[in-house]
């Protein structure tokens, strides 16, 4: 190696160094990212319980000890509560930490 490709200017005092930005090579390594979006099913599932729960209490309301629309009223409320069980099941599941799974490309 001659002294024109030497990095360093050997002439300079100790503790300084000359490079020479025609012998800097960079390379950069860049991972691989994947970019993706999830729906979750939980937000709806409280929205329907809540809209459910309205349904119900205005039958309620509008026909205060009449059962004739018992039927109706009672399907409202089992929706409500199950719609309300199935979002806090379905919460737990997209909050709880899942497990990277290793794909191969």
């Amino acid at each position: 190696m001659t002294s024109s490709d030497d990095p360093v200017d050997p002439t300079e005092p100790a503790g300084d160094a000359v490079v020479r930005a025609a012998t800097i090579s960079v390379g950069v390594m860049m991972a691989a990212v994947k970019v993706g979006q999830r729906s979750y099913l939980s937000s709806w599932m409280l929205r329907a319980a809540k809209r459910f729960t309205a349904q119900a209490q205005a039958i309620e309301t509008e026909h205060p000890g009449d059962w004739t629309k018992g039927e109706q009223h009672v399907d409202l409320v089992m929706a409500a509560v199950l719609n309300a069980a199935a979002f806090m099941e379905a919460m737990i599941n997209e909050v709880s930490p899942m497990p990277l799974k290793a794909t191969a490309t």
